[in-house]
């Protein structure tokens, strides 16, 4: 079970000086009526409030198209659990459109275990047939309480482990190494390179010129002379001040 104390119970947000959970429309009577056939699984009665162009999604399953699809949709989920009770606390519609807030009380066969799953449902009707139908509910709350992947549903994090993080890593980091790095290299760094350096150069260096010198001495020649001439002599070795 959830960690709701009393399933049977109301949820704290329904108003009990209201009566918005009475049907007043024939559309309305005919959804409630709908929906608490699908306590009792029988694909056949189901089938007897459905338009032949019916559609059926529970967000963010996929929708199916036609009768046939939206039975056989609903017998895959009649495979896997059981709609134990709906309880239907608002109720409202306009030009066809049913809108409901609820709570389904579901328990998944598999394992056992139940939730009271809050749904927000949309339902058209026309000429006395259900030919639209949108549940909207937490699709991951439902999956965590009873421990179950519904039929169609997207891959996610398996069932138990928190959103986001893969079973024993830390977010967004592979295994073992830290955010931003490849393996064993520190940040920014080319393995066994200096940031910002050619290998083997020191910053601000081309081979053989010192840093500040432009280019035009030739390798290993500092900036100014000519070769093997030391800056600011001439040829013999007299010192030539600058006038």
């Amino acid at each position: 079970m959830t960690d709701i104390e009393d399933p049977a119970a109301p949820p704290p947000w329904v108003r009990s000086d209201t009566a918005a959970a009475g049907p007043i429309t024939d559309d309305e009577r005919l959804v409630l009526k709908f929906l608490a056939a699908l306590t009792d699984p029988d694909l056949d009665v189901l089938r007897g409030y459905l338009a032949p162009e019916a559609m059926y999604q529970n967000m963010p399953l996929p929708p199916a198209y036609g009768i046939d699809a939206v039975l056989a949709t609903l017998g895959g989920l009649f495979g896997v659990l059981t709609v134990d009770r709906i309880d239907t606390f608002h109720l409202a519609s306009r030009d066809g459109y049913v809108f409901t807030e609820r709570v389904d009380h579901l328990t998944a066969t598999p394992t056992g275990r139940s939730v009271a799953l809050p749904v927000s449902g949309v339902l058209r009707v026309r000429a006395g047939k259900v030919t639209d139908w949108r549940d909207y509910f937490d699709l991951r709350a439902f999956e965590l309480a009873v421990g179950l992947q519904l039929p169609g549903a997207p891959v996610a994090e398996p069932v138990g482990v928190p959103v986001g993080e893969p079973s024993g890593e830390p977010v967004g980091e592979p295994s073992g190494v830290p955010v931003g790095r490849p393996s064993g290299v520190p940040v920014g760094k080319l393995s066994g390179v200096p940031v910002g350096e050619p290998s083997g150069v020191p910053v601000g260096e081309s081979t053989g010129v010192t840093s500040g010198e432009s280019t035009g001495a030739t390798s290993g020649e500092p900036r100014g002379v000519t070769s093997g001439e030391p800056v600011g002599l001439t040829s013999g070795g007299r010192v030539e001040v600058p006038r």
